[in-house]
């Protein structure tokens, strides 16, 4: 297992950001910290272990079969919790809705920030008495833009784009004036003709821009947390790297070494091991069994057990940071669109409550941060139930 470099985050400032929120979050800060708690009463018991004194062999057979379904169960909770990681991670970015407000054509905010560039520019050029004649060749650029660019081109690039356009527009008309003083056309060569060029003034281009200012803002600010939230989970998956194959190298290796398959019945499994069914017998030779291939690979790799949670507590808890911290972003940006002139309250409030509901989801269908604080308490309560062994 390679040194892991750990993200510049801290649990403090996840507990600051979470308290004050909704339950679940309040739920999930619990959890880690008692999470920590464990871990490192874990430690100290593993140190305990190294100086035990046999209590007998019938008291050792007892802590022996504890243990190694202890074990079990715990190296089963922690390969599901990281493979539930992993899966979110690799689908945080389609699921992230504030993500999909990030094109031109998208009306998830309940706008289309094409009709908004449309809008925008009639309401421009009424309110710079632009004449009809010069106004339509800029419309039909601009329509041209908007609907040549937007399927592909994300809003800031779309706008930008607009912007240059209307900038560098120029209505050349070739006007005709008589080339005598006395104004009298006898020939042809009494006509010169003057090339008049016109643009659309700095005044138009700035109340144009103007208009389209907070949208800009907004999608400024909402790159930020898009982009945010990938570079945080490239990180988090270049960082714990080895730390996913290591889980399936521990899974392994407790399997080749105890028998037991963890997608089956873990009980079932240790009682046959262990004979479990006929230990009460007064013939029964508790000695043998403490002394089985199986529970001498339990007892030698308490210490490995130990640093394996140790890392994936961090793990775990770096993760939930990132999640959180991105909900709580998309939550602000979101909040941020109901300042917009031509937002919808309505869509964008059904939004928030989307993104809750995805996050915690429901009984039958619970969603991540639900599962995440399931598998925690779950794997809480299998290092309790090894440190009574």
């Amino acid at each position: 297992m390679r040194p892991i470099i750990l993200l510049i985050v801290t649990l403090g400032l996840f507990v600051h950001t979470a308290f004050g929120q909704d339950t679940t979050k309040v739920s999930t800060i619990e959890k880690v910290r008692e999470l920590d708690n464990d871990v490192q009463e874990l430690k100290d018991y593993v140190k305990s272990q190294k100086i035990y004194i046999s209590a007998g062999a019938q008291n050792n057979y007892e802590k022996n079969y504890n243990r190694m379904l202890s074990m079990a169960e715990l190296v089963n909770e922690l390969n599901s919790t990281i493979n539930l990681i992993e899966n979110d991670k690799k689908q945080s970015s389609t699921f992230n809705k504030i993500n999909q407000a990030n094109n031109p054509s998208s009306d998830i905010l309940g706008f289309k920030l094409t009709d908004v560039i449309n809008t925008s520019l009639d309401e421009t050029l009424k309110e710079r008495n632009v004449s009809p004649e010069k106004a339509k060749p800029v419309k039909n650029i601009i329509s041209n833009l908007t609907y040549g660019f937007s399927s592909f081109f994300p809003p800031l690039q779309l706008v930008s784009s607009i912007i240059s356009g209307i900038s560098a527009y120029t209505d050349k008309t070739i006007i005709p004036y008589p080339a005598n003083l006395d104004g009298k056309i006898k020939h042809i060569n009494d006509i010169v003709f003057k090339e008049n060029v016109s643009s659309m003034d700095t005044a138009f281009i700035g109340t144009f821009t103007r208009k389209l200012g907070p949208y800009i803002s907004f999608y400024v600010e909402l790159n930020k947390v898009n982009t945010g939230f990938d570079e945080d989970l490239s990180k988090f998956s270049f960082f714990y790297a080895d730390f996913v194959n290591d889980i399936k190298q521990l899974k392994g290796d407790f399997e080749k070494n105890t028998s037991i398959q963890l997608q089956n019945s873990i009980t079932l499994q240790v009682n046959k091991i262990m004979n479990y069914s006929s230990s009460g017998s007064r013939e029964f030779k508790h000695a043998d069994y403490n002394h089985k291939p199986e529970i001498t690979y339990i007892n030698e790799n308490l210490e490995t057990m130990y640093e394996f949670v140790k890392i994936f507590n961090e793990y775990s808890k770096q993760y939930i940071f990132l999640v959180n911290r991105n909900i709580d972003n998309n939550k602000a940006q979101l909040k941020n669109a109901l300042k917009l002139p031509k937002h919808n309250k309505e869509s964008i409030s059904n939004l928030l409550k989307k993104i809750d509901e995805e996050q915690v989801g429901t009984e039958q269908n619970p969603g991540f941060i639900t599962k995440y604080n399931k598998n925690i308490s779950s794997i809480t309560s299998k290092i309790k139930e090894l440190k009574r062994n």
